[in-house]
Formats: C-alpha cells, structure tokens, sequence
C-alpha cells in the first residue's frame, strides 16, 4: 500500500466530528484536501458465520443471569426455548441477527452442553479490504464476553490480533502473555496491541457494550503513518471467545467440576449473545473520490474516482495524466494526477523520473516541471512533448508546436546532403544553419545542399579548386595561382603552417597560433563536440569586488530554472551596481569552451506602471582568471516588460577587451583566463528609473566534451602534444604527482612533487603535498600520522602501518601514538591509564581483562581501593578477583574487614586490628564494627586484656583464675597480675596459705619468726623447731646430698634430674647442674637430640641433602642440618622437596648447592613445565678467530661503527681513542662481539663470558665510568629485550680480567637504575640467549680516554 495514504484515517475520525460546519468551510476544505467516501457500517453488508448457535442440535432451555436468585426454584418467565428449526421466530437466534439492525440477536449454546461451548468464533467477510476505524460490539440477554480476541485478516487464512480481551489484568499476563493496560484502552505505538479487562466486567448482565477505536489515541491518529494504515486494512474481522463471563461463586464450582455434572439450572444461564456488530470503515480510494457507493452486479463497493485518477482504489493517473507522479490525497493535499503537454499531438504519456530530475518536461503550464513523457505522437512530431519532429521533417522558425501540423518535410538534395535529415528546429539549429537546413557533403552548400560552395566547383561533382577555399586569398579559388592566409602553407594552400591550427574561411590569417601554454608549438583542432553546462542554482548577485552577496529569488522552487531580484532591493545592499555572478559548474578549466557560446535569457516585470521610462537594458559580461579581468563591450537592448530576450556571446578572444580599457585581448591572454575560470559576471544595467523585478534563466555555456553530442565539432579547441610532465588539451596542467612551479601558466615548468608517492598533488607555489594518504603527514608526505609508524620515505603504501597497541583494530587499539625503536621494535606512546607493557598489551596493577583478545580491554579491579599494590599480583589481571587485598581488609571484592580486624572497609577504609588478647580472648576475632573481643571467664575489656576483680593471670585457654587467697594470711581478696596475694607479715605462698621461710605457727594474723639463724632459719613451720634445709647433710646441713647441685644454707640443694637415657650418670656437676649427654643428645637434663638427630628419645640422625637444605639450618663444619623432631623433616631451599631435601620441585630441574633457591625453573619457551637436567653434554669456548684481529667499536645506541684507529698489536686488539672520535661523537663506546657470539645460544646458560680490559686515561673517574661494561640484546621479534651488567671498574694501566657466569644473577634490564634491586627474570634471562641479536662490552672508562685494549 502506498505510504503517502496519509489522509485517509485522518477523515474517519474527523467524519463524525464535522457535521455542523458550515457550507462555506466544508466547500474550501475540499478545494485544498483529498477527497474521501463516508464512514459506513460495513457490517450490514458482510457475509457473517459462526462455529455454533443454539438449538442446532435440537431445543434446549436457557435461562436469563439477571434474575436468577441462587437456592431458588427456576422462575419460567426467565426461561426460554432456542430451537433453530422452530417456526417461532422468537425461538431461532441465528448469526444474520447479529447485523440485520433490527431489535433481535444471535445466541451461543449454554455451557450446560458441555465446556467446549466457551469457545466459539464470528467471522465477518467484508468482501472487499477496507480501512477499519472502530467495531462496536452489543450484548443482548448475557453478559458481555470474559476472555476474548479480536482479530484481522486480508485472506482469511493470516489471521493478526486487533486487541486482547480478559477478566482480570492477571489473566492479560498468564493467558495471552501482555502486560494489562489499565483503565479505558490507551496506546503507544500505532501498532500495538493492547490487552484490557475493560469490557469484561459482569455488570451490567444484559445489554453490555463494547466499543474498540483502532484509531483514536494512537500516535499519528491526526495523521496517520504507514504503520497505522497497514494496522488497519482488514477484509475479514474474527472475534474469538474463549471464556464466558460468570459470577464469582459459579466461576469457582466451574473450577473443580465439569459443567454437565453441575446442576442445569447453574449451567444453562452462561451463554453468549450479541444483538449488534457494527464496523465503521470507509473505501481505500486514495484520497482521490468523495464517494464509493455499491455496485449492485459485484455488490463491491467502488469509488468513483476523481483528480484525474482511475482504477478500482483510484490508485493510479488516468491514461494522458502523467506529468507528475501519482500520489495519495491527504488531509491536506489533493495531489491531482496533471495532464502531459503533448501540445495536442498525443492521448497517452508516462512519468520518467530522470526526465523531471533533469526538468526536460515541459507542463501544461509552460514550466519544465515534472516528467510527462508523450507516446505515439502523431503529425510527423516527436520528442518528450511532441515538440520536435520525426526524421526527415523540421518546423519552421516562427511555428509553435500547438499548430496542427507544425512539422514540414526537409527538401535535402540527395547529391550533396548526408541523409534525408535536415536541422529539426531552432534548437538543433547550430551555428550558421537554421531549421530545414540539411547537412551537407564536402564540397556542397546552401539550405539543400544543392550547390558548391567556395573551393569547389562543377555541381553536381563540386570537385575540389587547385586552391583551398579556407586558406587561400584567391578571388576565385579555382583560377590563378594560390595565394595563402598568412597562417596557411601548401600549393592549394590547404593545411595550417607549424605551430597552428584550425583552417578556417572566416579567419583573416587562416588558422590560430598554438597556445599550449607555451611548451609546446604542435597542436590540432580537437574532434569533441560541444556539451552543455546550464544550472541555475546558486546564483547570486554581487559588486565588483565580491565582498557582498546578495541571494535572488527562486520563481518555482520545483524548477530552479528561472530567478529573479527586485531592482530596488538589489539597490539597498550594492548601491554601485551589481552582478549577476555564476556558480561553480561554469568555472575553473574552460579552455574546452573556446571557440563555443554563453547564451542567457533576460526579461522584467515593472512593480509599478511607468509610461515614461525608456526601456532600455545594457549588458556586459566579465571574466576573471590568473590575475586577468576582461569584458565584453557594452550592448543596449530595447525590451518590454515580460518579454524575454535571449542573449548570445561567442567565447573568442575578439569579442573582449581589457577590462575598463579599450585594449583588444591577445589568444594568450584570453586562454590564460580561461585555464582557471574563477568569475563569471553578468552585468545588465537598467534605467535608474525602473522599479521592476529583474529576471534571469537559461544560461547555458558550451563547452567541449571528448563524446558525441548533438552539438557540432569543437574545431575551435586545441589539442597539443605536450612534452613529458603535462597533460591537458593545452598542456595547461600537470602530470599527477607534479606541480606548476610557482603556479606559472604560460612557459611554466612542471616538476614532480617531493612526496615520497603518498600523493597525487603537491602546492604549485610552496611544493607541499597535498592530501598526504597512506596514513603519512607533515609537509613533504614524510611522517607517519599519529597512530602509525614506519619510514615513510620507503616510498610503497605500506610504509606507515597501523599501531598495534596491541592490536590494529579499533577497539583495542589503546594507545594514539606509537613509534618504532631500533632495539626494542615498536613500542606504543602513550597507553591509557590501566594498561602497561611495551605495547600496552597487559593490564597494570589494579586493572583487569584481556587487551589482547578482540574486543578486550583493562578495567579497574572493583576492590574498593583496597587493594594491596606494594604487591605484584594483588588483583588477578585476567578475572579481575581480587587476591591480595590491604592488610586488614578481605571479601572478593575487599570489602569486609579481615579477622583480626574491625571497622568499615569500604566507606571510612578505618580497618585496625583487633588486638584481642590471645589469653584473654577466645580468639584473635573482634565483633566488625565495635572492635570488641569476645573475653574468657574473669576477663573484661575491649580488648580483653584486663582480669576481673580478685581474679589474675590471663592464661592461654582459661582467661583469669580466681586469686583465692587466704583469708587468715592474706591482706585483701585481690592479688597481683602473677596470682600473688598480698600476705600478712612472715605469710608466703601465692594465696598467703603457709608461714614463710624462717616463720613458723600460720594463724590469723601471720606466723611466728623462728629463731634458726644459724642454720639459715631453717625450722618446722608448726613447732617451730631448726631443721636443715632441703637436700643437705652434714653437722652444719654445708653438704648437697648425692645427685642434686647448687648449695644455699637458706634454700638448700637442687635435684639434678638427669635423663637416664640421654646422660652419662646421674650427678649433675655440683655448681651449674648441667648433666653429662651421650653424643646424640643435648641440653640441660640431656633431655632433647642434638643437632642433626631427631625422634627424641630415639634421636635417629636426619641425613638431611647438603646441596637441597637451607644453609642457616646447617653447621657447615660438621656438615649436619637440623629437621623437625617429630618428622624429622628438613627446611628445603624454595625450589626442592622431599623429606631429605634431595630433589628440585615438579616444574624445576638441576638442584645445585650455589643456587641460592636449590633448582632452577623449567624454561621450555612456556610449552611444558615439565623438564630434567641434560645429560653427557661438555662446554666449549667460543672465541675470536685467528683472523678476527680487528673489531668494530660503536656507540652505546648502535647508531654509528667504525674501525677507525683500531688495529692489532699481538695478542691485543688496540683502539686509539683520537682517531675513533673523529667518527664516534657519543661516548661510551664499545667492542661489538662478531657473529659467533650471537643467534641461538641457549647452551651458554650457565657458562661464562670471559675477557680481559686495558686502558689509559687522564682521570680514573669520568662520565662513562657508571655505563654499564655489558650490554646484550636478544629475544624474538616481537618480545625483544636488552640486559646489562655492572661491575667494578678496571684501573688505569692496569689488564683487568672479568668472568662473568651467564645466569640471570646481577644482571639489570636496560634502562633501569643500577642501584635498585630488580634483577632480569630468569625467563627473560633465556628469552635473550634463544636468539642474541649483539654484545657490547665497554672499551671506555675514565676521563679523556686515550687508549683500550
């Protein structure tokens, strides 16, 4: 269906709403509208069915919902008889009363027939598609329906839903999947569909009503889109029941039975019934009939087509209504179908749209507008309006093509013309012929071709003269000897002399002088013929100096042919006068247009009648090129008001002059504009007097085109043989890729462009290139714009290529700028901020994802800043978990405090630890938020770390202990942090419970002082009586007894307790109680193993591998380790295992004791982790050949080399520092190693890079001094590294030896600082010996370098 139908629904609704208008509103209303038929019911002339109706099957009894009263006896007046075949009419119900109009209705069967008769379908054949603007639908004795669908179709066969009906919202979702809309129905798009419990409620219980507007409400309802045209065409209209609507208590018996096991009397009042469907909707006539009445043959309706339009929707323009498209009518617009102008010599045309685009259709109305092309002209005419004639006929200058019969026969003779074909009319007239003229034969002249023309003679022959009739100056050309033009050679003067062109009759000096911008003197009349440049938009008028611009009007903005200005408006903004100044499609290159003609229409309409203004119009035109103003004279033309005069200027140089002078203009100057045309102005001076409106159309250039027209042969335009480097007709321009040297046009040079072939043009004056492509830049094509890298002046397109940072595609391409370093390869500039790596090809710390893949990129790990970043690693860089979170905080996103700690980690960011007293808490976890320790019994707090009152002593796993203390030998009930109680005097023991030493009698109170001084007052606590003290003999208790130490008169002796299985005896030594032990077991009682035994008291050696233990547990002189005592376990070195410490880890190999971890990790390039030490392999030098006696020094950048200076003074290579700095400018320097020294050196691994240094210097100390003496550089391509490696500096004169282990120890990345600790990896350690690109080792230290060895 067309989509400019706009107007069509639009009317529907206003049809109903526009009645009381007036006559005179409605009258101007169908002037400027389409035309639409009436809103009808369509109902009443559909073809309506149905699935099933009562009675059918025989009567059965129904009962009215209205008046039933539920627990009561069936009340017959509310009961009847649906019977189908009965001769009552009241008892037959069919489907036609649903649309007859009259007060009777069409019945479904009750439910009491079984549950199936909740579904039941109407379909309604409109016969015909329609536009559906409403259906109202009208209960009769039942309620209106519960769950139902209204439905549309074209086919009957398709069926799409109009809208969703339902009994609660609810059941909008769970039956029909459609969220309710609420309330009376409303819409969204023009196309939706809509679910409504609207016009399911019970009441009221008879004569419900549905009413459902498919249009009002919608979006576009005041003018409708195609969707909404297309939502509402429909020939078939279905309503689908599914469920009838009941009463509450019913619907849930109705849930758990089966309606025939239901009493009837419930059952037989739930039925359908519907006294009325009505369906507005109107004929789909396009907006093109005010009426669609019935056909009574079809009974179809059928619009009765106006606007020119036929066919049975008016969908098309009637035969010789073609000019412009058809078109909808639309509320607005009547879009008649025009007629063609044939101007009477056709009945049928047909629209071409590229005939309008290029306006070559001439309307009724006398404007090219539109694209009526005519068919079947009669009377000899044809073209696109019958305007021009067939072959073989013309029309006279002077006769209109509306004559009857404009067209006459040509009368060419068949001895001298080409063909039969003569000029048709004034617009194939070319230059000197005239319409009905034919084209002759060489030789042959007149309008007829019927006679000779000068150069030949004997009609019917007309042979050639002896002398050319274009060159000579003969009288008669045939008669006499030949005299040529001046610009003319040849006996019969017949060809043009060196460096011309062009014979010609009417040229004085026969032919033109050679212009070819002076670098050539050869050339030759081109065979193009002329084309035609005309295009009136962007006109505009100006001054002089075109500093002002002024916009004229456009007449007809559909046909841009003709515009005009007010003259006294022009006047306000360009009080000197004013131009008319042409567009670009007339300017720049027109040499082609030499020798053809600018021809323009004039014409003016007086705003005011002026009988005394002399009409007199004065036109000049004006060329501006290369610095060069010329102009035509000026000519005075007499025009009246709407007459139109039609200007023509032949473009040669004779006809202009040095603008503002009277000097004549040379064929150089004039083809010097005209090589870069860059204004074209048209003056038309007007009497000061007129106010008028000036108008100006048809400006038409000819200019030269290399392909047949219709248009003569442009003899006039040169074609020169150009030397190497220009191209052009006339050598006016340059070969691509070269430039006019300081933009001179006549003699001057083209050279090509310094642009490295990055572009097709350079600037004439500065030589810069211009639209540098393959993605370089700068003045001379010659950098790589921002985003790629490479050498440019390579010269081929690829030298730039696209950064890969890290890869070239858009999306992850993360970094602008990139660059490509010799010894590192590219490296990208400026990587966003969450992305590292020389190519931006990891995510930085605290940054996550996948840089590399397509599509991947860095994001910042959601950790909530609380992540570790002292700590490589601390977000995982692929998954973004978050691993090692702040000390104190924890959760997979660091978002809780750790155990241990307290307080909020996300907002305050204020975790602490806990402190919890580990023997006065239950744990070392405190509650989150307050920092409170959960205390053991007698503990108290926050931090439990405070015993309760008469409570002491935080213990592990107990919390504080009673101090119970001794109410009779004790001061208070509190005792000290130890469980001390405070004793009364002459009271010890921790609870105060016994007399101290020297006191005896414990009572309350204290104890009594014994008098025992001299036995250290020793005596019986209860009697008081001297005794010795412990464990002593003798008269004075001075002796220890047997198998105890360390005598006191006060204390006594202690026991010795020697271990029966780890000592040698019993007695202890008599002062510092230290028992002698049996070799494999040590401490005070002999009571633990010695280092290197374990399993007390068994004390088993632990045999622990030197090479594979950590060294800080070994005595290296006895050669013995300690292990665990009841593993008997040894501390391995990081990379080994095994109780014994005698094997390297899965994924490590070659346990040696330097190696300061025990084993090294496998390497394997990353493939496997799995590797074994290599077997049966020796090492072997790599040396300097014997004639290898001269190396190469270079600077620490490898930018330049040189041997320069160096020679070979047995056995030592000397390089004499004066004569190397005459090539070598940036010191250090360094000896590069030759070629065995580099590529695959994966064996050296382990081996040592040996050499010897010597040299002289005025200083010890200089600037080179701290560069590093080894530099290598190695890798794969594109994960290229350089390692360094520092050591002491040699002395002057004195020959240092260095041996250097080829491991990964102490060496530095290049680059970093030698006093930081980071050390190569051992992966990148073997990255560089897979492939050494060089090795430098230092010839220069000190200051003033004189000599290295």
């Amino acid at each position: 269906m067309p989509a400019a139908t706009a107007g069509i629904l639009l009317l529907l609704l206003l049809g109903t709403l526009e009645g009381s208008q007036t006559q005179r509103r409605q009258s101007q209303a169908h002037q400027q509208r389409g035309l639409f038929p009436a809103v009808l019911n369509l109902a009443s002339n559909a073809l309506i069915t149905t699935n099933a109706t009562c009675g059918e099957k025989g009567p059965e009894m129904y009962c009215k919902l209205v008046e039933h009263v539920p627990g009561q006896p069936v009340r017959n007046p509310q009961c009847r008889i649906c019977n189908q075949n009965s001769s009552n009419p009241y008892q037959r119900h069919p489907i036609t009363n649903a649309i007859d109009g009259k007060n009777t209705w069409w019945q479904s069967p009750s439910i009491k027939n079984g549950v199936e008769y909740h579904y039941v379908t109407i379909t309604l054949d409109l016969q015909q598609v329609f536009q559906i603007a409403y259906v109202i639908v009208k209960a009769a004795n039942s309620p209106r329906p519960g769950n139902w669908i209204l439905e549309r179709s074209l086919d009957d066969v398709e069926y799409k839903p109009w809208q969703y009906h339902a009994v609660t919202d609810t059941e909008c979702l769970t039956l029909y999947n459609i969220y309710p809309r609420t309330g009376p129905p409303s819409y969204a798009k023009d196309d939706e569909v809509i679910c409504t419990s609207f016009y399911s409620k019970i009441h009221p219980l008879e004569n419900g009503e549905i009413h459902i507007s498919l249009i009002n409400g919608r979006p576009s309802a005041d003018d409708p889109s195609p969707e909404l045209l297309e939502f509402t065409s429909a020939r078939y209209i279905r309503l689908r029941f599914q469920r009838i609507r009941t009463l509450n208590a019913d619907l849930m018996m109705f849930a758990h039975k089966d309606p025939r096991e239901i009493d009837p009397i419930v059952t037989r009042r739930y039925y359908y019934s519907v006294k009325d469907i009505s369906v507005g909707g109107m004929c789909i006539c396009y907006g093109h009939a005010r009426a669609c009445p019935l056909d009574p043959a079809t009974n179809k309706s059928r619009c009765e087509c106006e606007h020119n339009t036929c066919g049975e929707s008016c969908d098309r323009c009637c035969p010789g209504f073609h000019q412009k498209p058809w078109r909808a009518g639309t509320f607005l617009t009547k879009s008649e179908c025009e007629a063609c102008n044939c101007h009477g010599k056709a009945e049928e045309c047909y629209y071409d749209e590229t005939v309008a685009s290029r306006n070559l259709s001439l309307n009724i109305h006398g404007k090219y507008i539109g694209g009526g092309v005519c068919i079947n002209c009669t009377h000899n005419t044809a073209g696109i309006n019958c305007e021009t004639c067939v072959d073989g006929f013309f029309r006279p200058k002077g006769v209109s093509p509306n004559y009857p019969r404009p067209c006459q026969p040509c009368h060419c003779d068949p001895t001298g013309s080409l063909s039969e074909v003569c000029v048709k009319d004034e617009k194939y007239a070319q230059r000197g012929l005239k319409p009905g003229s034919c084209h002759c034969k060489t030789g042959f002249g007149g309008v007829n071709c019927d006679r000779c023309v000068r150069g030949y003679h004997g009609y019917p022959d007309c042979q050639p003269c002896n002398c050319s009739g274009l060159g000579s100056t003969n009288e008669d050309p045939c008669v006499g000897p030949c005299s040529c033009k001046e610009n003319v050679e040849g006996e019969d003067c017949s060809r043009c002399k060196s460096g011309f062109f062009n014979l010609q009759e009417d040229n004085q000096k026969g032919c033109e002088e050679c212009f070819c911008s002076g670098v050539s003197n050869r050339c030759q009349s081109s065979y193009w013929t002329y084309g035609n440049i005309q295009d009136m938009r962007g006109w505009y008028l100006t001054d002089l100096s075109g500093r002002i611009r002024m916009a004229p009007q456009l007449d007809n903005p559909d046909s841009p042919q003709q515009i005009s200005i007010s003259n006294s408006e022009a006047r306000k903004s360009l009080l000197d006068g004013y131009y008319w100044s042409a567009p670009p499609p007339y300017l720049g290159n027109r040499l082609p247009a030499v020798g053809g003609q600018l021809s323009f229409t004039i014409s003016y309409d007086l705003e005011e009648e002026e009988d005394d203004t002399e009409k007199i119009l004065q036109l000049m035109i004006i060329f501006e090129g290369n610095d060069l103003r010329i102009s035509t004279a000026y000519k005075e033309v007499y025009l009246e008001p709407s007459e139109e005069h039609i200007e023509e200027v032949s473009l040669k140089e004779e006809a202009f002059t040095i603008h503002g002078t009277n000097l004549p203009v040379t064929r150089k100057d004039f083809m010097i504009v005209l090589t870069n045309l860059e204004r074209v102005l048209m003056q038309i001076t007007y009497n000061l007097g007129m106010d008028a409106i000036f108008r100006l159309s048809s400006v038409n250039l000819e200019s030269a085109v290399p392909y047949p027209t219709d248009r003569r042969i442009a003899t006039d335009v040169e074609v020169c043989q150009c030397p190497p480097g220009y191209s052009g007709s006339s050598c006016e321009t340059c070969w691509p890729r070269h430039r006019r040297v300081n933009g001179t046009i006549f003699g001057g040079i083209c050279e090509p462009c310094q642009c490295f072939a990055h572009a097709e043009a350079c600037d004439d004056i500065t030589g810069e290139c211009l639209n540098c492509k393959d993605h370089t830049g700068g003045p001379y094509c010659n950098e790589c714009l921002p985003g790629f890298y490479g050498d440019p002046t390579r010269g081929s397109p690829e030298d730039c290529q696209p950064c890969a940072c890290p890869l070239n595609i858009p999306s992850n391409n993360f970094s602008p700028t990139c660059h490509l370093d010799r010894s590192l390869g590219l490296i990208c500039d400026e990587c966003p901020i969450g992305y590292t790596g020389p190519r931006c090809e990891r995510c930085a710390e605290g940054y996550f994802g996948q840089p590399s893949i397509p599509g991947g990129s860095c994001q910042p790990c959601q950790c909530n800043d609380n992540l570790d970043y002292s700590i490589p690693g601390s977000c995982d860089s692929l998954s973004g978990s978050c691993l090692i979170c702040k000390p104190g905080t924890t959760g997979r996103y660091c978002e809780l405090c750790a155990d241990g700690y307290f307080g909020d980690a996300v907002n305050a960011k204020n975790c602490q630890p806990c402190r919890c007293n580990i023997n006065g808490s239950f744990s070392e976890i405190c509650h989150t938020r307050t920092g409170q320790c959960e205390c053991r019994p007698n503990v108290q707090g926050r931090h439990c770390d405070e015993c309760k009152p008469e409570t002491f002593g935080l213990q592990l796993g107990r919390g504080c202990l009673p101090c119970n203390c001794n109410s009779f030998g004790s001061k208070s009930f509190d005792c000290e942090a130890s469980g001390q109680c405070w004793c009364q005097p002459g009271v010890a023991g921790k609870k105060c419970d016994r007399c101290a030493h020297g006191y005896f009698n414990f009572q309350e109170g204290g104890c009594i002082a014994c008098d025992c001084s001299h036995l250290g007052n020793n005596c019986d606590p209860k009697t008081g009586q001297c005794i010795c003290p412990p464990n002593t003999t003798g008269e004075k208790c001075s002796e220890c007894l047997p198998n105890t130490w360390g005598h006191s008169i006060v204390t006594g002796c202690k026991v010795c307790n020697c271990s029966t299985v780890g000592s040698l005896a019993s007695q202890c030594n008599v002062n510092t109680g230290q028992c002698s032990c049996h070799p494999k077991f040590s401490g005070m009682k002999c009571s633990e193993c010695s280092r290197g035994h374990w399993n007390y008291p068994l004390c088993t050696l632990c045999d622990c591998f030197l090479p594979g233990t950590d060294a800080t547990t070994c005595d290296l002189e006895t050669r013995k380790c300690s292990c665990s005592d009841q593993t008997g376990q040894c501390s391995c070195k990081v990379n080994v295992e095994g109780v014994h410490c005698d094997r390297c880890r899965p994924g490590k190999f070659g346990l040696d004791a330097k190696n300061p971890l025990g084993c090294s990790s496998c390497y394997c390039f990353g493939v496997t982790s799995q590797c074994s030490e290599a077997k049966g392999l020796i090492r072997t030098w790599v040396t300097l050949s014997d004639e290898q006696t001269i190396l190469p020094l270079v600077d620490e950048a490898l930018q330049h080399t040189t041997t320069k200076g160096i020679a070979f003074q047995k056995p030592e290579i000397v390089a004499k520092m004066d004569e190397v700095r005459q090539e070598l400018h940036l010191e250090p320097f360094y000896w590069k190693l030759p070629q065995q020294f580099e590529g695959k050196k994966l064996m050296a691994y382990g081996g040592k890079l040996k050499y010897a240094i010597y040299f002289e210097a005025r200083d010890e100390t200089g600037f080179a001094t701290y560069k590093p003496q080894v530099i290598i550089r190695g890798g794969t391509p594109t994960h290229a590294r350089i390692i360094t490696r520092h050591m002491a500096a040699p002395l002057i004169g004195q020959l240092t030896r260095h041996e250097i282990e080829m491991t990964e120890k102490e060496w530095k990345y290049y680059g970093d600082d030698p006093r930081i600790s980071r050390t190569v990896t051992r992966e990148d350690f073997l990255d560089i010996l897979y492939d050494i690109h060089y090795i430098l080792i230092k010839a220069t230290y000190g200051n003033v370098v004189r000599q290295s060895r």
